[in-house]
This record gives structure tokens, C-alpha cells and sequence, in this order.
């Protein structure tokens, strides 16, 4: 994302400042007349012109201290109403200890608590709701360029129509999809409605007008009925047994079925959540994913020097990837092919420059290169990733399978344990699918 330029954000800083300003010192104003039927007494106009910039000022230092002019508008949320909740309450409570605390002699000073109230209101609710309208108006901007864009691309969009879906989960993970194609003005997708198990949810409305039309046994006739292209699921933390569940089903209708990424992937930047795949087979393994020991894991490897082999490997490079979400002090990865160690070096270097990244190309077999990477780095953490993974290709090559897999597994345990590090972990695979195989 490009940064925006010092004077043009100074020029917004600005704006939005005499903006918030404004609306405070007209929700003032409105306060006082809606306090005396729209006509201020001549005594009372004295008091109001002391007492407006006062107000004015204890609500803007209120809004800035709570955060809640730190936020950028556009991307304001019922998250975001918190601080402007805590300011309104700040700011009301010392306008009213002022009242109650200062001596009749001192009546200019003290805000009439009705005012009070109503000015808290108005003005907090409008500092809110002006920044709401800010992202009401960002959304529909974008999502006007994103069609521009859409068609300019694709031509002028008179031959292709949106499919009709259906999102199975009407929870947290299915909103935030929702509104993210809802958002996407050049995604071809148009949402029919929800599906959901949870009967509670029936008839409700997730997002605007998309409400949850049924459960999951009632997706055959609602595909029939809507026309339905294809269903999306949208479970944040989906099971496999779920997953197949729901799979087993549209077979049968049948209707195609896909899914969007994982929460986490979503959450670090890696993907989006309009990237909607088709379910692959990792997706319908027998099991359930393991819950890591996040404190566990931050303890083992936050601030050590951590070695993976085999890291331009997927399983290897995926290690590297979920170590570096602890902060190591030093990522060692060891892979003998020279591209693929370059890819994953890349990658991870262009998302985390500032952590210390160490390319090694080196075979693990190759004991004199492996005994200097060891006696250079003396990592206190050594994953063991590198192995041969394909069943029947290995079962061609049963020497290799051995000296890769077992030798080398023995070579790099036993360096570990010569130069001392902390923890040797193996990784294993499903590749073993049979153990009386050469992989088993």
C-alpha cells in the first residue's frame, strides 16, 4: 500500500480535525436551544459563550485521548464505538463534577445538566456517525472503481452475469465473507442467503438483506429454487467431519462446493477472503488439526536460533513461515536444492524484514558442510523437515529412501546432539500410508 504524501495527509489531518470541531461546537448549540425551546434567553447567552469553548475543548481532548481520532474513517466499526462510548462518558462526568463543584458565584461556568446530556449525545453520536458516513461513501466508491476496473478488463460486462451462491455458516468468518464480496465490485458472485445448523439463526439477517434460509438438509431444495451455482462454506474452524459432511451432500444434489482459507491465513495477510477454493482432500483428512501451545511454542523458540531443513520443501517452508510468527533470533534454511531455496528465502524476507533470515544452501547428508553450519550457528532449535516424501516413487528407489530419510535422519540427530541444541524435532508426513512399504 503506497503511503500517503506529508502535505496531503496533513491537508486530511486538518480537514478532519475543523470537521470534529464543528460538529462539537453545532451539537452545543442545538443542545442549548433544544434546552430552551429554540429561543436562549438574553442571561443565558453570556453563560453559553463562556461555556461553548470549554466544552468544546474538554471534548475534543476526550476524543483524542481515547483513541477515538486516531481511527481512520474509513475503516470505522461497531469495534471502533468503544473509545467514542469512553470519551462521551469522560467528558459528561467532568462537565457535571464542574457544575456541582463550583459556587453559585461561578454560574457562567456551570453547564446546565440537561444541556450537558443532550450535547454528550449529539455530539459524540455525530463524531461517530460521521465517520460511518466516511466509510459508507469510501465502500460504494470502491466498489464502483472495482466494477470500472472489472469491466474495462473483461469488456464491457454485458456477457457475463453473477452466479448465485449460498454460504454455508452464518457466523463471525461468514459475515466478514459476505461482506467482503459484497464489497468486491468485479467478483462475479451474488449471494442468495445463508445456510446454517444453528436453528436459532432461521429467518435472521446475517448481513443487509441476506438472511439464513435454511439448514443443510434443506440445500437440496434450496439450490433447486434459487438456481444456485455453487455453495461457499464459511466456517471459521470447520471439522472434517463437518467438511464431509457437507461435501457428501452437494454430491448428491449435486451442486459444486468450495471454501474460503483458513482464519489464521486470512489474519497474517497471506490471502484474502474472497480467495474461495475448491475443497481439496487436506480438507477431508480423518482428523482434526492439532491446537498448538502458543505460550509453549513462544518459550521454545522466541529469541532462539532456529534451523529448518529442508525448507524449500512445502512442509519445510511452511515451518519456516509459522516459526517466524515467534520471533526467532536467527531462521536457519537448510535445503540442498538452490531455486527453491532462493523462492522460500524471498518470501520470507519480503514479509518479515526485520527478522534475521539465513539462506544455507547444503545437502544434509553432506556431514563436513552440515558440522560447519553447526559449529557457525549453534542453533538451539533443529526441525528436521528434509526427507523424500513420494510413496511410489521411493518404492522405485528403495536405496535413496533409506540414506535420505534414515542415514541423514541419524546425521543431522546426532550433530543436534554433539553441538548441543535444545530440541530436535522430526517431522513426520501421511505420506506413510502403509507400513510395510519402503516409506513406512
Amino acid at each position: 500500500m503506497r503511503e500517503m504524501p506529508p502535505r496531503k495527509y496533513l491537508l486530511f489531518s486538518g480537514i478532519q480535525v475543523v470537521l470534529d470541531i464543528s460538529l462539537l461546537l453545532a451539537a452545543f448549540v442545538a443542545a442549548y436551544l433544544l434546552r430552551f425551546d429554540f429561543y436562549i434567553p438574553e442571561d443565558e447567552v453570556r453563560n453559553f459563550l463562556i461555556q461553548l469553548p470549554l466544552v468544546v475543548l474538554l471534548q475534543f481532548v476526550a476524543l483524542t485521548m481515547t483513541g477515538a481520532r486516531g481511527s481512520i474513517w474509513r475503516y470505522t466499526d461497531l469495534a471502533h464505538l468503544k473509545s467514542f462510548f469512553y470519551a462521551a462518558i469522560g467528558s459528561f462526568i467532568v462537565v457535571a463534577l464542574l457544575r456541582l463543584a463550583l459556587p453559585h458565584v461561578h454560574q457562567a461556568w456551570r453547564v446546565p445538566l440537561s444541556v450537558n446530556f443532550i450535547d454528550v449525545l449529539l455530539a459524540f453520536g455525530g463524531t461517530f456517525a460521521m465517520r460511518v458516513i466516511r466509510r459508507a461513501e469510501y465502500e460504494s466508491t470502491k466498489k464502483r472503481m472495482q466494477l470500472k476496473e472489472h469491466i474495462h478488463i473483461n469488456g464491457n460486462g454485458n456477457g457475463k452475469r453473477k452466479r448465485p451462491v449460498l454460504l454455508i455458516g452464518a457466523g463471525r468468518a461468514g459475515m466478514l465473507a459476505a461482506k467482503e464480496i459484497e464489497a468486491r465490485g468485479d467478483l462475479d458472485l451474488q449471494i442468495e442467503g445463508f445456510v446454517d445448523d444453528d436453528r436459532a439463526k432461521f429467518g435472521r439477517s446475517v448481513i443487509q438483506s441476506h438472511k439464513v434460509l435454511g439448514d443443510t438438509q434443506d440445500l437440496p431444495e434450496l439450490v433447486r429454487t434459487l438456481g444456485i451455482d455453487h455453495v461457499v462454506i464459511t466456517i471459521a474452524h470447520a471439522s472434517r467431519h463437518q467438511i464431509h459432511r457437507i461435501v457428501k451432500i452437494c454430491e448428491e444434489i449435486p451442486v459444486k462446493v468450495r471454501i474460503i482459507p483458513e482464519l489464521y491465513e486470512i489474519i497474517e495477510g497471506r490471502v484474502e477472503f474472497s480467495r474461495i477454493r475448491d475443497v481439496q482432500i487436506e480438507d477431508l483428512l480423518g482428523r482434526d488439526p492439532v491446537q498448538l501451545d502458543l505460550d509453549s511454542l513462544n518459550k521454545e523458540l522466541a529469541g532462539k536460533t532456529v534451523m529448518v531443513t529442508g525448507a524449500g520443501g512445502s512442509i519445510g517452508a511452511e515451518l519456516a513461515r509459522q516459526v517466524l510468527r515467534f520471533s526467532p533470533a536467527h531462521l536457519l534454511l537448510v535445503e540442498r536444492a538452490e531455486f527453491a531455496l532462493f523462492d522460500v528465502d524471498h518470501e520470507l524476507k519480503a514479509a518479515n524484514p526485520t527478522q534475521s533470515i539465513v539462506p544455507l544452501v547444503a545437502d544434509i547428508g553432506d556431514e563436513p558442510r552440515m558440522r560447519s553450519i553447526f559449529n557457525s550457528y549453534r542453533p538451539h532449535v533443529v526441525i528436521h523437515a528434509a526427507a523424500h516424501k513420494h510413496v511410489a516413487l521411493m518404492e522405485l528407489n528403495p536405496t535413496e529412501a533409506v540414506k535420505n530419510n534414515v542415514l541423514n535422519t541419524r546425521l543431522a540427530a546426532e550433530l543436534a546432539g554433539e553441538f548441543e541444541a535444545e530440541v530436535f524435532v522430526l517431522v513426520s508426513t501421511d505420506k506413510a500410508v502403509r507400513p510395510a512399504s519402503m516409506m513406512g
